[in-house]
């Protein structure tokens, strides 16, 4: 399981559970976002440019994965 944490320019942390999906426009492979906590889900598709969801002026993102 691969969790990103990106924090916004006012200094919140946002944290994800990354997983994939299907792009409700292209049909293609994309990412979903489950939002851990406060944080709302997303879906980004890298391939057609889809985005639903939370989004924010991002500053930082961290990806890590976690073994357990």
């Amino acid at each position: 399981m691969t969790r990103c944490y990106e924090t916004d320019e006012f200094g919140n942390t946002f944290e994800w559970e990354r997983g994939e999906s299907k792009c409700p426009k292209c049909g293609a492979a994309c990412i979903y976002d489950k939002g851990i906590g406060h944080t709302p889900d997303r879906i980004i598709c890298e391939s057609c440019g889809y985005r639903k969801g939370f989004e924010y002026k991002k500053i930082n993102r961290v990806e890590h994965l976690d073994l357990h």
